[in-house]
């Protein structure tokens, strides 16, 4: 009880006393914006080596990097690349139907085989589909990107030597002659022991 005269004394509380929630809040987003820089390091030190996801998954887990933020990463990483990845099933009834991701049906309209194995949601063949145009968009932007596709007219070359595929005949024959304007792009596929 409070006597005559005195004034009744107040504990003044720090703003962290105030608001604990806040502060917590604070630092586990500063936790999880470098766990997702972390984890876009180890994603271009596997561009990098080539090594596994799964060997890359092992290394996360001895940084104790959540899937959660792993999985928030690489969304991150997609939406600034514009790469794209769309899984189609086809039919191994007939091999004459896909199914595209908007399709919902489990039949197919050819030849009424499943979609699906008959105990679980698991397509019978999956294939990926990578569409390149909104990536190709987004690095057309960048100066760096077009000087290194111009790069087959500013090397320096000798023509009594083929140092490059771009020395080769075959080459010069698709593609044709070099220009210091950027009017065209190839795309080529390396399978290193596999059949295509």
């Amino acid at each position: 009880m409070q006597r005559p005269g005195e004034m009744k004394k107040r504990k003044i509380k720090t703003e962290n006393e105030r608001s604990p929630k806040k502060k917590k809040t604070q630092q586990k987003f500063t936790t999880d914006v470098q766990k997702i820089g972390a984890w876009i390091q180890f994603r271009l030190m596997q561009r990098e080596t080539g090594c596994s996801n799964s060997s890359l998954n092992k290394i996360a887990d001895s940084f104790v990097i959540p899937m959660r933020i792993r999985r928030k990463a690489d969304v991150l990483i997609l939406k600034k690349s514009g790469a794209k990845a769309l899984e189609l099933n086809g039919c191994i009834g007939c091999h004459k139907f896909v199914w595209t991701p908007s399709n919902k049906s489990t039949r197919c309209p050819k030849c009424n085989g499943r979609r699906y194995h008959p105990d679980s949601k698991t397509p019978l063949e999956r294939a990926f589909y990578f569409p390149i145009g909104a990536q190709l968009r987004k690095l057309l932007k960048l100066k760096s990107f077009r000087d290194l596709l111009l790069h087959e007219y500013k090397r320096t070359c000798n023509s009594k030597f083929m140092s490059d595929v771009f020395d080769s005949p075959v080459w010069q024959q698709i593609a044709g002659l070099p220009s210091s304007v950027l009017t065209r792009i190839l795309l080529a596929t390396l399978l290193c022991g596999r059949n295509p």
